[in-house]
């Protein structure tokens, strides 16, 4: 499917349209149900939840090995992320960088959502289509915490014992 405008709109329904601008239904109804209930849970994302996120890293990162190339950078990267903010090290970010992203990470880890992740290559599709459209929307906050992650890593030099999440 090839895309360039995902967008949530105001009744909180996805919209993905093709280069083409026509509208585009590639779910199924319990995938846009599931997806619709994962809008709502990072909607009421709590300081609780991102600890309960954060212990989930390992389970995320060893799931994204399984999705398209790309993915695991990402998921390493944003779950970094959710580590520097749980532990006050890094700041600089909305909180809705970090419900959407504690939401999909916490979906990914999820061995039982839309389609369960045992049934091979549709279990992860799901996954795959809503941490796309995660990704997309939190772009520039992913990118301005890796480059605070570089500068961070610059000061502390080589050898250093740093502060830094994974």
């Amino acid at each position: 499917m090839s895309t360039n405008n995902k967008s949530l709109n105001s009744a909180n329904t996805i919209n993905i349209q093709s280069r083409e601008g026509n509208s585009m239904t590639q779910l199924s109804k319990k995938q846009q149900q599931e997806i619709q209930k994962q809008l709502k849970d990072a909607r009421e994302f709590t300081r609780e939840k991102l600890e309960r996120t954060v212990g989930k890293e390992a389970t995320a990162i060893q799931l994204a090995k399984s999705l398209p190339s790309g993915f695991v950078t990402k998921v390493k990267l944003a779950a970094g992320l959710l580590k520097d903010y749980a532990k006050g090290n890094y700041r600089e970010i909305p909180w809705n960088t970090i419900a959407c992203l504690g939401a999909g990470i916490a979906y990914l880890a999820s061995p039982l959502d839309a389609v369960p992740d045992f049934i091979p290559v549709a279990g992860l599709a799901d996954d795959a289509l809503l941490l796309t459209l995660v990704f997309k929307g939190v772009s520039a906050d992913l990118d301005d915490y890796a480059a605070w992650r570089e500068r961070q890593k610059e000061k502390s030099g080589p050898g250093a014992s740093g502060r830094l999440a994974a």
